[in-house]
């Protein structure tokens, strides 16, 4: 188990990749993308999982311990900060990493680590990066991980009350633009908590009316809205875990305590963005560009252009792979090795397997998109055979000419010198060879 201290570690070049590969930083402490998070999700075997995947992020403030707690939940190996040389900035930006439980977890998790809300390094800056953090982990995650001390709870700044607030306004505009976004789990994670001290369900209350039901009255809401609450936009836990270092075994009995609920009860069944595994990198990083230039965030339009891209990049994938099909059943034809009913057979047999190879992945996507690129695909199948018939025609004509000619010559044969017999004013004979060479 790691120390506690916090956060994940920022002891690397730009966008390098640590120990085995199982989390990196994918954006940097100045807001650029650093990381090729494609590529990471193929290496991590994640690509294919389809829906089959979520993803938890965790907020806090510098120094926290959010990334040792990630690391005792998820098993996962985010690097965390050598407390023997003081609370200082470890974690810079934002990382990625993903859980280590193995066949233990009912479906892989994504962890999403992000640089402490209130490090003194950002200064004035700080507001700035907790909006643009908290609206990308809004736009990306099944469950949002808020990271407390327990004796922290009534302070305005350590117990994360604005960055709360931060959330819950953001959350209020990602529904405003579509009314069947899904609910996000908000878990509060209190840490050096002991029921001696307060009862579980007396800091629950707490939270839920000095913090979450609180900062709703006080921030503006749309008329829509008026008569909300804000369970109607989240799904609301409080956990408790004693002191790490106080009561260890007690930590640890906490840690599996919530390890098991997560994987039985609040995950979601699926990754409650629609987004598949395979089209998360790109829309996670356009997410992150449009947050970064200030613009308004349109989930919607969003999904809508990642399906746009990943249709088109499966529909391209799929034209590819039916090139070699296709060169080599032109080279039998051209050889004359198949006929007419097997090249039949392939041709419905080649059109079949790209069209379940495209909708094996892209069905995933927005409907209307799939079922567009689908009759480009098709048009694609079209012009990629079309050498092909026109190369079987062309043997179907020599054949059925050369067939006929010899017909013409059996019963022409034994009258050939009689030159009443013609055609066009012409010898049957030359006549036949006359329109065969013209054709």
């Amino acid at each position: 188990m790691a120390l506690l201290a916090d956060d994940a570690s920022p002891h690397t070049k730009k966008g390098e990749t640590i120990a085995d590969g199982q989390f990196i930083q994918i954006i940097d402490y100045d807001g650029d993308i650093v990381a090729d998070v494609d590529a990471w999700m193929k290496k991590q075997k994640l690509a294919d999982v389809g829906f089959n995947y979520n993803v938890i992020t965790i907020l806090g403030s510098q120094s926290s311990g959010k990334s040792s707690l990630m690391n005792a939940l998820f098993n996962c190996q985010f690097q965390v900060m050598d407390h023997v040389h003081g609370h200082s900035q470890t974690t810079k930006g934002v990382w990625l990493g993903r859980d280590g439980l193995g066949a233990g977890a009912a479906a892989p998790c994504l962890v999403v680590d992000v640089e402490g809300i209130d490090s003194r390094e950002r200064g004035e800056d700080r507001q700035t990066f907790e909006y643009r953090s908290a609206l990308f982990a809004l736009a990306l995650t099944d469950c949002l991980c808020v990271n407390v001390w327990y004796h922290s709870l009534g302070n305005f700044t350590a117990s994360g009350y604005g960055l709360l607030k931060t959330v819950m306004e953001v959350n209020l505009d990602l529904f405003a633009q579509e009314r069947n976004t899904p609910r996000t789990l908000l878990l509060f994670a209190v840490r050096d908590w002991a029921e001696v001290m307060t009862p579980l369900e007396i800091v629950r209350e707490k939270i839920a009316r000095e913090y979450v039901e609180r900062i709703w009255r006080e921030i503006k809401k749309p008329p829509a809205f008026e008569n909300s609450s804000p369970y109607d936009l989240f799904d609301f836990e409080v956990f408790g875990f004693a002191h790490k270092f106080m009561n260890p075994e007690q930590f640890e009995r906490d840690v599996a305590a919530l390890r098991e609920l997560w994987q039985k009860s609040l995950r979601p069944p699926s990754y409650s963005r629609h987004v598949p595994a395979d089209g998360f990198a790109r829309y996670a990083t356009s997410i992150w560009e449009v947050i970064k230039k200030q613009e308004q965030l349109n989930i919607p339009n969003q999904k809508e252009m990642l399906a746009i891209y990943r249709c088109q990049e499966i529909k391209a994938s799929v034209l590819s792979s039916l090139g070699a099909a296709v060169a080599a059943t032109n080279a039998m034809v051209q050889r004359g090795q198949m006929d007419e009913a097997a090249f039949s057979q392939w041709l419905r047999d080649v059109a079949s397997k790209a069209l379940a190879e495209y909708l094996e992945h892209a069905s995933r996507y927005q409907s209307e998109v799939c079922q567009r690129v689908k009759a480009d695909l098709l048009e694609g199948i079209v012009s990629a055979v079309q050498p092909v018939v026109d190369c079987l025609l062309s043997h179907v004509r020599d054949s059925i000419a050369n067939a006929f000619l010899d017909k013409l010559t059996s019963s022409f044969t034994a009258a050939a010198g009689d030159a009443t017999r013609t055609l066009a004013g012409r010898p049957v004979l030359d006549a036949w060879a006359n329109y065969n060479d013209a054709s």
